[in-house]
Order: structure tokens, then sequence, then C-alpha cells
């Protein structure tokens, strides 16, 4: 069953979050900035007072699904 949930700080959907794009991509691809994306989830990134982030991941049958998505919405 396919399973849409939120991330939110310090839960298991936050570290499925940051851990799927090392599942997917070699290393040499990985444009992630982890440190980054924790803290627009967290709030506490440099621009966390003029942007909302609502960061979702997908899930089949309880595991992470190659899904994830990240939306920033200007106040």
């Amino acid at each position: 069953m396919l399973e849409i949930k939120p991330v939110k700080p310090n839960t298991a959907e936050l570290n499925d979050f940051l851990a799927l794009p090392k599942q997917i991509y070699q290393p040499d691809h990985l444009m992630q900035s982890e440190e980054e994306e924790m803290a627009l989830i967290e709030g506490s990134h440099p621009l966390s007072s003029d942007l909302e982030t609502y960061a979702f991941i997908g899930y089949v049958d309880s595991r992470p699904l190659y899904s994830r998505t990240s939306d920033l919405l200007s106040r």
C-alpha cells in the first residue's frame, strides 16, 4: 500500500528523507546538502524566517519508496 507521510524534525521520516538520495545516486552524482535540508525542515536555516518548508516521503509496505518532495513557500 502506498502511503505519503509528512517529514517533521526528529522523526523516522526525516531520517528516511535525508537518506534516500544516498540510496539512489552514486556519491559523485549526489547534489544534496543534508545539513541544509535538515535546517530547512527544522526551521533553523537562515531563510526560514522568509520561507515555509513542507517535505514529504512516500512508503510502500512501510519501506521508503524512491520518491520524496520538498516545497518552499515564500511568506
